[in-house]
């Protein structure tokens, strides 16, 4: 997963690009009068995309985890297009963390 995230991440013209992600479970079960007919579950990885070009943000999200290069794409597609001033950051130092499962 990190590495996908760095390629993602990584040869994109931006002053800054940011993806934030949510894996979601959900479990379905399924009664017809009082018998069980179907119990399911299943997991999802998605989120959302923050670009800044130029003084300006594109925003997009999505909710399959296949999606994530295209959706990157479309953030700074659209931040690209509607950019026509400089970026601006306050002087903050960058936090890093790795977090485990």
């Amino acid at each position: 997963m990190r590495n996908r995230l760095i390629d993602a991440l990584s040869g994109q013209k931006v002053d800054y690009l940011e993806i934030r992600l949510e894996e979601y479970e959900s479990t379905n079960i399924h009664f017809q009068g009082k018998e069980l007919e179907k119990i399911s579950s299943s997991q999802e990885i998605g989120g959302n995309v923050r670009a800044l070009v130029k003084g300006r943000w594109g925003f997009v999200t999505f909710n399959r985890w296949d999606d994530l290069e295209k959706k990157v794409k479309e953030a700074v597609e659209i931040a690209t297009l509607i950019g026509d001033q400089k970026s601006y950051f306050a002087p903050v130092e960058p936090v890093v963390e790795q977090l485990l499962p």
